[in-house]
């Protein structure tokens, strides 16, 4: 049986949106500044995720199928583009104090982000499904351990050094 690499990549990363996902939609009344600072911690994750995937696992594939890595490249971008989106939402919470407009603003960062959750789950089966044939192909099971262990030296999941601060309203007894 081969090193499945790309299972190992995103293990952490799926069981870490899943876990997400899970807690922010298990009660309703979830706090909108723990949606806000949950989402916003793991737009980061994602961003390095898609970095680390981008200098270690993509140029493996460049060199055999380039068409392969335009495609992956492509869907990298469009998965950056719905963080930035969320990111805004983020940016307006933030300077939001109206209280029912932050509930408003936390219920949109959610539902986007259950959104990301999703698209990025079917990205990844469809890395794992298409990568994993091309890189069995061209290269062995010890380079692909190799690449695994420089890519854990990185901080993929870590949790960000600071979270970001976001005002609170103080609501009237």
């Amino acid at each position: 049986m081969r090193y499945n690499f790309l299972n190992e990549v995103h293990l952490p990363v799926r069981l870490t949106l899943l876990n997400a996902s899970v807690q922010l939609n298990a009660d309703e009344n979830v706090d909108p500044f723990v949606i806000v600072s949950k989402v916003s911690n793991l737009m980061h994750v994602l961003r390095q995720q898609f970095t680390n995937e981008e200098q270690f696992i993509l140029p493996l594939v460049f060199d055999y199928e380039p068409c392969v890595w335009d495609h992956f490249i492509r869907q990298h971008h469009q998965l950056k583009n719905e963080i930035s989106e969320i990111e805004q939402m983020l940016k307006t919470f933030s300077a939001c104090t109206d209280t029912e407009a932050q509930w408003l603003i936390a219920s949109l960062v959610n539902y986007h982000f259950q959104q990301t959750v999703l698209s990025n789950f079917r990205h990844m089966d469809e890395e794992e499904e298409v990568l994993t044939e091309i890189l069995w192909r061209y290269y062995s099971d010890g380079t692909l351990q190799s690449t695994y262990r420089q890519m854990q030296m990185l901080p993929t999941l870590a949790p960000r050094k600071q979270e970001p601060k976001f005002i609170a309203t103080a609501h009237a007894a």
